[in-house]
């Protein structure tokens, strides 16, 4: 997806807005969705070849990617913000996921595009990126405060 074409999203809201959240454009995620799952819906959105994952034990999948090989901690009942915290660790610096703030809820959408697709969006639409999207550690500071920790 082109900056250009989500120009759309971005200046019409509305039906268009609740569209894109369920659009093949996002990584889906449930808050009932197993690591395997998870990483699935995230691998859909990455270039061909760019990773492969594999359960390594009980709670942890090993993620190939280029030359190296990164782990993945997926606990039972481990808050999702957490698990996708690590999966966009692995993926940076080429690309990274945000949270799509109008699907937020039991399931979320997020957006999974290159870190240059980012910085573009962040010079041409800079207050509009703050009000659709959220990075996962804000949103994980913001879960903390409201939780009182």
């Amino acid at each position: 997806m082109k900056l250009q074409e989500f120009e759309r999203v971005l200046v019409d809201g509305g039906g268009a807005l609740r569209a894109f959240g369920r659009h093949e454009y996002c990584v889906v995620v449930d808050s009932r969705d197993d690591g395997e799952a998870i990483l699935r819906s995230v691998q859909r959105h990455l270039p061909n070849g760019y990773w492969r994952f594999r359960a390594f034990d009980e709670s942890r999948f090993a993620v190939e990617k280029g030359e190296g090989t990164y782990y993945v901690d997926i606990l039972e009942g481990m808050d999702p913000e957490l698990i996708l915290q690590s999966i966009n660790r692995v993926l940076s610096p080429e690309f990274e996921m945000k949270i799509f703030l109008p699907t937020l809820g039991d399931t979320m959408s997020l957006l999974l595009r290159s870190a240059d697709w980012w910085n573009e969006l962040e010079v041409e639409y800079p207050a509009r990126l703050g009000k659709l999207f959220v990075t996962i550690d804000e949103r994980i500071r913001q879960l903390k405060k409201a939780g009182g920790q």
